[in-house]
């Protein structure tokens, strides 16, 4: 499993996961939560009524079916896609949902806009598009005042599996991608690296990497 980076901030009860999807040498994709993927895999959050091609389909083209219990509908992941799952204690940092969300997308935002891509925000749907193209989604669930789940920007991502669903249960929607705005692939060591620092400038933090061990030694006796 090729983990890129954990970032955590104890006394902020903040851990923050950052990890590119990329092809291993093997040809599977690999994830922080679930290695051995041949290409990606399909989120489906509330039934596979925005599927457009058959689960059969799917199969055949190597994209399994993971059932999760976050917001969000149905999404795609695959290499060339940075995921970021930050772990937060909303009630410590007296944060609402609403203004977490925000912020999340003013980190993604931020990130792209380093790029000189002209990103904003949609009344259609959460996340970060380009014009009617959503570039960036994010998807979270809240227990106990702890988030988890988080954000999908597109960076070197295939867009085509996209085509197969409808994209956060929304019709007549496209997704876009970095390297589609820019015309040419981006280093996603870059890309994640300005994302780290555009988490620390949003929510005010100082992120120290850490070992995964060390951080589940930290989810196990925070209480």
């Amino acid at each position: 499993m090729r983990l890129n980076a954990i970032h955590t901030t104890v006394l902020t009860l903040i851990t923050l996961m950052i990890a590119p999807l990329v092809h291993a040498h093997t040809g599977h994709a690999v994830v922080t939560h679930a290695a051995g993927l041949v290409d990606g895999f399909i989120h489906p959050m509330t039934g596979l009524d925005h599927l457009l091609v058959s689960e059969e389909f799917l199969k055949t083209s190597g994209i399994p079916i993971v059932h999760v219990e976050r917001g969000g509908n149905i999404t795609f992941h695959g290499p060339g896609q940075l995921v970021a799952y930050p772990i937060v204690n909303l009630k410590a940092r007296n944060i609402g949902v609403v203004d977490f969300v925000d912020a999340l997308e003013d980190v993604m935002l931020g990130t792209v806009r380093t790029w000189g891509i002209a990103a904003e925000r949609s009344p259609a749907n959460r996340g970060i598009w380009v014009g009617n193209n959503k570039m960036g989604s994010i998807g979270l669930a809240i227990r106990k005042g702890i988030s988890f789940h988080g954000l999908a920007l597109n960076v070197n991502i295939d867009l085509t599996p996209f085509s197969w669903i409808q994209p956060c249960g929304l019709q007549g929607v496209c997704m876009t991608s970095m390297k589609q705005e820019l015309g040419g692939e981006l280093s996603m060591d870059d890309v994640c690296a300005t994302l780290k620092k555009q988490f620390e400038s949003v929510l005010d933090l100082n992120l120290t990497a850490a070992s995964f061990s060390h951080l589940q030694y930290q989810l196990q006796n925070s209480g």
